[in-house]
């Protein structure tokens, strides 16, 4: 378990959030230009089109998110997963919504921490930008949006600090670059998972309950 009272030197967490950063750049652009991303961010973004992509998000979440929590719970603090958890959020605001949300077959068993550590990094770091985007969409839908806000709205103003204490524990489980480099593989894994998700053609149609 990372030992919280032993933080990763300040140089370490920034090595290696520097390596993932720029590793996955490129499929990190991938997802913002993916049209229905696209769509969220421009001014007359739609409803029909915020509901849809709460909908994919949940997909790839409800695949994903459990097996990587499995594989990284033993080395982490017990509350540090739960309070990243996304998909409560996503289950909670398509509930207001009046969606159901489709079973999905878990991922299989993430090969290692590291690995793991690696699409945890992914999986915060699509929060970072969720209060912009939550500005922005109820400056277009207002009212519309109701209380379905609880992905984009994550941690709130408590953003910034939860991010800083993210990357010192995924640095934690990155000692030395052989694990380093099994992370990067897992936040291309997760970009590459998420950006099939997100994509027009794997649309998931939801069925109002």
């Amino acid at each position: 378990m990372v030992d919280l009272s032993r933080v990763p030197e300040p140089a370490h967490v920034d090595h290696c959030m520097t390596v993932l950063k720029e590793a996955t750049s490129a499929a990190h652009a991938r997802i913002e230009a993916v049209s229905v991303m696209r769509d969220l961010t421009a001014p007359e973004v739609t409803h029909a089109q915020y509901t849809a992509v709460l909908g994919r998000l949940h997909a790839h979440f409800a695949r994903y998110e459990p097996v990587i929590h499995a594989a990284l719970a033993p080395h982490l603090p017990p509350q540090s997963l739960a309070e990243r958890a996304a998909l409560p959020a996503l289950e909670a605001d398509l509930a207001d919504l009046g969606l159901d949300t489709a079973t999905q077959t878990p991922a299989p068993p993430a090969p290692c921490p590291a690995h793991a550590a690696g699409w945890l990094y992914v999986h915060e770091g699509t929060g970072l930008g969720g209060l912009v985007i939550l500005r922005g969409l109820r400056n277009s839908l207002g009212d519309e949006l109701g209380t379905a806000t609880r992905y984009f709205q994550r941690h709130g103003k408590a953003t910034a600090m939860r991010w800083r204490e993210t990357r010192a524990l995924i640095a934690g489980l990155l000692p030395d670059e052989d694990r380093l480099a099994l992370a990067v593989s897992g936040a291309e894994a997760a970009f590459a998972a998420m950006h099939l998700r997100l994509a027009p053609d794997t649309a998931q149609t939801r069925r109002p309950r």
